[in-house]
């Protein structure tokens, strides 16, 4: 259980801004979750005789996998490791979008569901769809370096001509 949870929460935390939905429900579940662990865990210890080497092990197991989950997203482990895996995807939508600006983006530019694409200035944006909370937030590709702030836009560099990018309402 605490690994599925783990992987639902490695996931919310992979787009630009997060699964805004899917991080709200994953703390109310993974307070369930981390209540009923230390309850067992304290009545295990309080009922039975001394936990052998074996027993703290398997007690382990969960904080161990909430530990590095928590120390992955700390880093932003799966942001980039996510963006990393789409990038060539992504640079090609790009490159053929700043040469042939369609009207009708795809659903999906590698692992992630394109929410808009929008037209910067020497470069192209998409948002990632169902991401961030009130803002939208994608990515944007710009061979000429940082794309200009304002009008509620900000960047931040990500890799060679990527930038997170949020778009403030």
């Amino acid at each position: 259980m605490v690994a599925v949870l783990a992987a639902a929460t490695l996931v919310a935390f992979s787009p630009p801004g997060g699964y805004f939905i899917i991080i709200v429900l994953g703390f109310w579940v993974w307070l369930v979750v981390g209540l009923t662990w230390l309850g067992r865990f304290i009545g295990n210890v309080a009922v039975q005789r001394p936990i052998g080497i074996r027993g703290w092990t398997t007690w382990l197991v969960a904080p161990v996998i909430v530990l590095v989950s928590a120390g992955a997203i700390h880093q932003d482990i799966p942001l980039v490791l996510r963006f990393r895996i789409s990038e060539p995807a992504m640079t090609r939508f790009a490159k053929h979008t700043l040469v042939e600006p369609t009207g009708n983006p795809p659903d999906r530019v590698g692992l992630y569901k394109v929410g808009r694409v929008e037209m910067l200035d020497g470069g192209v944006g998409f948002t990632v769809a169902g991401a961030g909370i009130v803002d939208e937030s994608g990515f944007a590709y710009s061979p000429q370096g940082p794309p200009a702030e304002g009008g509620g836009n900000s960047y931040e560099h990500l890799g060679g001509d990527w930038y997170l990018w949020e778009q403030d309402f």
